[in-house]
């Protein structure tokens, strides 16, 4: 591995390596300094802004061209200082003509949705009693889906912004989550199917249709955003220093293999993953980002899942990972507060 360009910036300093035979080299974009720790952040639907919610409990807009912070807003209740803690960008197709909007939800049960252009809050929920940890929308963004530490998972109407159904934790006769719940995917290929993962090492199948989960798998301890489905398969990052990624077969709920932080090598490497997903506009890709060894990898899946790239250098860990929505741009940030918007390219 040789080390192809190294940047410093303000007190962000780390190494980009290309791994050699791989094909593949790795392009600073932008980095962005938040102030505050990056709890999840997201590429808006046409990839020219960047959006992330921080431990002090900002939402922080840039955009990719200019460089320039175009939204910071505080998400919590007035005079409590709480983190925000997970984010998504309503679906364009959800509204032609209402579009950047993005929705917001805290530490502290707050669940808000925002219109960028005007950086003014436009509806507010309070899931009393809960810190949420996960957001995401169905694919036209007629629903969207919330959980957090109170082991349920709720279901919202994005028109009225009203409760449609909420997933009660593990019962007696129904299946469910016994403890926080850090990440959510709806299925993009069925709008009635969705997933979950937390800390109870059960992700679980869920069906709006029959209001319950419908099948899962024990395994991995997901304890950020890190679930994530392509193809009939979910990939799963967990909170543990060996296999920390491991993809699934959707259909048949089993493991089809893991994917080594270091390419054949199966033992402890300290790397603990709280955020990964499948590059969004092909097949051919993996990001993760760690906790332990602060970097953030890259995976070929047309070559056994080896890594062929990587950022390292960091002095705390990586929290956020995202793909581009139709580039080569990946982003993620962490502990540090820096936003690195990255590309990929044919070396």
């Amino acid at each position: 591995m040789d080390t192809q360009s190294s940047v410093e910036y303000d007190y962000f300093r780390h190494d980009v390596v290309d791994v050699k035979g791989m094909g593949k080299k790795i392009i600073k974009k932008n980095i962005f300094n938040t102030e505050s720790p990056i709890m999840n952040l997201r590429f808006d639907p046409e990839d020219t802004m960047i959006a992330a919610v921080c431990g002090d409990g900002s939402l922080k807009i840039f955009h990719l061209h200019s460089d320039q912070l175009k939204v910071k807003v505080k998400t919590g209740k007035p005079n409590i200082n709480v983190p925000a803690t997970c984010l998504r960008w309503r679906p364009t197709a959800f509204s032609a003509s209402t579009k950047n909007v993005i929705v917001t939800g805290g530490a502290d049960g707050q669940l808000v949705h925002w219109h960028v252009t005007t950086a003014k809050e436009l509806n507010r929920i309070e899931e009393k009693g809960n810190q949420i940890n996960s957001i995401d929308y169905n694919k036209d963004g007629s629903r969207f889906i919330t959980s957090g530490s109170d082991n349920k998972i709720r279901l919202y109407d994005e028109s009225e912004k009203s409760l449609v159904s909420e997933y009660k934790g593990s019962e007696w006769q129904d299946p469910g989550h016994n403890n926080r719940v850090f990440s959510l995917k709806f299925l993009p290929d069925d709008p009635n199917l969705f997933i979950s993962g937390g800390w109870d090492t059960n992700v679980h199948i869920w069906d709006i249709r029959q209001g319950k989960s419908v099948g899962g798998f024990i395994g991995p301890k997901i304890g950020g955003d890190s679930l994530d489905y392509q193809n009939g398969h979910i990939l799963t990052g967990a909170n543990r220093s060996r296999d920390q990624m491991q993809i699934w077969d959707f259909k048949q709920r089993t493991l089809i293999r893991t994917v080594d932080w270091n390419y054949g090598k199966k033992e402890d490497t300290g790397a603990f993953v709280y955020g990964c997903q499948f590059s969004k506009c092909n097949s051919d890709s993996i990001v993760a980002g760690s906790f332990g060894l602060n970097e953030c990898r890259l995976f070929d899946q047309n070559k056994d899942y080896q890594p062929y790239g990587y950022v390292t250098g960091f002095k705390k860990g990586i929290y956020s990972v995202d793909f581009g929505n139709f580039s080569n741009k990946f982003a993620f940030g962490g502990e540090d507060g820096g936003i690195f918007v990255m590309s990929v390219t044919t070396a």
